[in-house]
């Protein structure tokens, strides 16, 4: 379809000289792709930056491996931070940079306040 549109326009007698017309054409195509291109990623950028400002130690975290830990420290010098993850007699420290942070996991009392999630209390007395 664009290409019989582009031949349609590119179909010109030489007493109309209609070529700037392929050449509007071909300059809004290719505005309207940057544009389709730079919003979004504008606007991932945004989420991110504002998800690693919510970060604070006590956090906890999911990296882009899938790793779930507790932050420890943050060193804003180098861009790292130290996390703990594993089971109760297990635990495990790790350092990782913030690039591989994938998401700041909302707290439970902070979903409750909100009032998205049930307390427990009332779940187990729904089982009941």
């Amino acid at each position: 379809m664009l290409l019989n549109l582009l031949s349609f326009l590119a179909e010109t007698k030489p007493e109309n000289k209609n070529g700037w017309v392929t050449w509007v054409f071909l300059g809004v195509v290719v505005v309207l792709m940057v544009v389709l291109l730079i919003v979004p990623q504008r606007k991932q950028k945004k989420q991110r930056e504002q998800m690693v400002a919510k970060l604070k130690v006590g956090s906890s975290i999911t990296t882009i491996g899938g790793i779930i830990g507790t932050v420890l420290d943050i060193n804003e010098t180098n861009g790292d931070m130290v996390i703990e993850t594993g089971i109760d007699g297990s635990k495990t420290t790790m350092k990782v940079v913030k690039g591989a942070l994938y998401q700041v996991n909302p707290d439970v009392s902070e979903i409750n306040k909100e009032g998205e999630l049930p307390k427990q209390e009332d779940t187990v007395d729904e089982i009941k």
